[in-house]
């Protein structure tokens, strides 16, 4: 929403625009974001350590801009493709990827996970990101969710009740990391 003046800026009332770089924190009682139409943005930083948005609507994220992750939660189940090309960081915590249907992606940039990243969608989901840190990467959606990044983190692989599939053969070999899966295909 680009008209009402639900944001801040430096602590005044303001509507969002293009080309911003947001924070989302604990100063916020509303965690669920509404993306309508394509938002072009400069960043966005998840500082929230008591709360989980959800990124939520018809709309997508596209421009430079990346994702500065390091708060307790943040999921992504926007229905517009993510095109965003900045670096993605999750320094800690849980940063999932759809809620169990078949919306949510992120941007093409480089992950470094260093927290828990979650897929939990039930269609065939592509990540072709390079992924890297010690972080662990778990699929518990019911669908498919194929890496084809040439990935290189040292972080547990889990599946849950899924099927995962690796299509660049430096995925298994660079996952120092232990790997489990249960009730998985």
């Amino acid at each position: 929403d680009i008209t009402t003046t639900n944001w801040t800026r430096n602590g005044t009332p303001a509507n969002f625009n293009d080309g911003d770089v947001v924070t989302f924190d604990d100063s916020s009682a509303v965690t669920t974001v509404n993306i309508s139409g394509t938002r072009n943005i400069s960043g966005i930083t998840e500082q929230s350590f008591n709360q989980t948005y959800t990124f939520s609507g018809t709309g997508n994220l596209t421009g430079p801009g990346g994702l500065d992750f390091e708060g307790a939660g943040l999921k992504i189940a926007n229905s517009g493709s993510n095109d965003f090309t900045g670096p993605i960081y999750i320094n800690f915590g849980i940063l999932q990827v759809g809620i169990g249907g078949t919306n949510g992606n992120l941007g093409s940039g480089v992950i470094t996970n260093n927290g828990s990243l979650v897929f939990n969608r039930s269609d065939t989901n592509v990540v072709a990101n390079v992924i890297r840190g010690s972080g662990s990467l778990t699929n518990v959606g019911t669908g498919i969710t194929t890496l084809s990044g040439a990935n290189a983190y040292n972080g547990d692989t889990v599946g849950q009740m899924c099927t995962l599939r690796v299509l660049n053969s430096t995925d298994v070999r660079s996952t120092l990391g232990g790997t489990v899966f249960s009730n998985t295909a």
